[in-house]
């Protein structure tokens, strides 16, 4: 079973096999979920909430992982705009489930994109 300590910084999923030695496999969906979690992670927690991401947090993650520019007051609105539908509950937060919503729609238009 996979938990936390499974998971290394590099995307390698370790885990324990029979006598206790680790048996390690770097497996691509598995990398790339390792990598979205890590994402999360150095984003959430700067404004004090590890476990979700503020409206700045969000801006600061689009700015660093997606190359988006908060330059403009329409790039501005946009950001907020993105952040109220990513907040599903409406709590003021973006958490696990509300980011990895956002990546999977990131996918599916990249996905479209390259037809």
């Amino acid at each position: 079973m996979l938990d936390s300590d499974s998971l290394l910084s590099n995307g390698t999923i370790c885990i324990l096999v029979p006598r206790d030695q680790p048996f390690c496999l770097i497996m691509s969906l598995m990398a790339a979920m390792a990598t979205i979690i890590t994402v999360f992670e150095e984003h959430a927690g700067k404004d004090g909430d590890a476990s979700t991401l503020s409206n700045a947090e969000v801006k600061g993650l689009l700015c660093k992982e997606f190359g988006a520019k908060m330059e403009t007051a329409k790039d501005k609105q946009a950001a907020e705009k993105m952040f109220q539908e990513l907040d599903g509950n409406k709590d003021g937060k973006v958490d696990f489930t509300e980011f990895v919503t956002l990546v999977a729609a990131f996918t599916a238009i990249i996905k479209e994109s390259l037809k």
